[in-house]
Parts: C-alpha cells; sequence; structure tokens
C-alpha cells in the first residue's frame, strides 16, 4: 500500500491500515514533480514487490483570499497540489497495481458547498472529485476508484456536534478498501458530520 503525503489525515489512514495488517509505504513529501512522485511509486513497488492500494492524501487549501485577489501562480498551485498529484500518482502506480486494487482520493465537501474565499481549492477538489469518477470509469473494474470528502472546521453548528478527526477519515477509507465494498466505484464519501445537510 502507498499513501502519499503521509501527514494529518494521510498519516491517520496510514496507521489505521497498518493496524488492520496492511503492509505500508507512507512518505510525508508533498511534491507534485513528475520525476519525484515516479521515484516515490517505484520505492513503494521495490520495497513492497506489488500495490494493491494507492491512497492520494496529498491535499492542502490556500489560505482565504477573493478570488480576484489570487495571484496566477497562487491558482496553478491549488491545481498542483489537489488534482495534478492525484493523476501522477495514478499514471505512475496503475502498471504496478494488482487486479482488484483500490485508490482512494483526499478530496472535500467544499466541491458541492464552496467556502467564501476559497474558490481555487474550492474548483480543484471538484475538479478532483470529476478525476476520481473519470478514472473509475476507465479502470474499472480491475481497479476501483473512490473519493473521501471531508470537510474543513467552519466553527458552524454541525448535527455530530464536532469536527471530523483523522480517525473518521481513516475508518472511511478502510471501508472503501474493504472486500465488503467491492460494488463501490467513483464515489464520493462524504465525512463530514452532516455539515452539508440543508
Amino acid at each position: 500500500m502507498l499513501v502519499t503525503g503521509g501527514t494529518g489525515f494521510g498519516a491517520a489512514i496510514a496507521r489505521r491500515f497498518a493496524a488492520a495488517g496492511a503492509r505500508i509505504v507512507a512518505p510525508n513529501a508533498d511534491s507534485v514533480a513528475p520525476a519525484d512522485v515516479r521515484a516515490l511509486v517505484t520505492e513503494a513497488v521495490d520495497r513492497l514487490g506489488e500495490l494493491d492500494i494507492l491512497v492520494n492524501a496529498v491535499h492542502g487549501a490556500h489560505a482565504p483570499t477573493p478570488a480576484l485577489d489570487l495571484t496566477v501562480e497562487e491558482f496553478d498551485a491549488q491545481i498542483a497540489l489537489n488534482v495534478r498529484s492525484v493523476f501522477l500518482a495514478v499514471k505512475y502506480a496503475v502498471p504496478h497495481l494488482t487486479a482488484g486494487s483500490v485508490i482512494i482520493n483526499l478530496a472535500s465537501t467544499a466541491a458541492r458547498r464552496p467556502h467564501r474565499g476559497l474558490a481555487a481549492y474550492d474548483a480543484s477538489v471538484g475538479s478532483l472529485i470529476t478525476l476520481t469518477r473519470g478514472l473509475a470509469a476507465e479502470l474499472g473494474p480491475r481497479i476501483r476508484v473512490n473519493a473521501v470528502c471531508t470537510s474543513a472546521p467552519s466553527g458552524q453548528r454541525i448535527p455530530m456536534g464536532r469536527e471530523v478527526t483523522g480517525d473518521d477519515v481513516a475508518g472511511a477509507a478502510l471501508f472503501l478498501a474493504a472486500p465488503r465494498s467491492s460494488f463501490l466505484t467513483g464515489v464520493c464519501l462524504e465525512v463530514g458530520g452532516g455539515r452539508d445537510i440543508d
């Protein structure tokens, strides 16, 4: 199993899967350079022998900024971090993934419920969910592709009465990777405590 971006939620996912018996490579690098991502996949294959789960946890949001005040470079960096990183990891990992493998992308409910001042981030996670669904259509039935969509702290009251934790996200990822979820692909599993209920 390879977990890209092995900090934050990525680290929680790695811990949960390790506790379940998975052999894991989980570096904390967040590179979006093709050569770096390819080297990361090669290292994982060399260490593990094969790959059956890829979790793309390289993820982040820009500081709250009105959309028109963002620089072109800031916008491009957000797309690179949340979309290009996933594309590269999938591109280089898929040739090594065994039949029945699972890809899980870390996304956000912000794709459906945008946040003021985070337009570039919202756009990036919206693109990521569309990429997830497109990959699911292309790679099935050999490989399933799903997303775990979290919601960032907002200060608003939510039905579950607390913010999302790493354990919440890791539990959702483990569910999506398990054989009992073998008919789920192209799914965005929302883990937000009901914040997005209208």
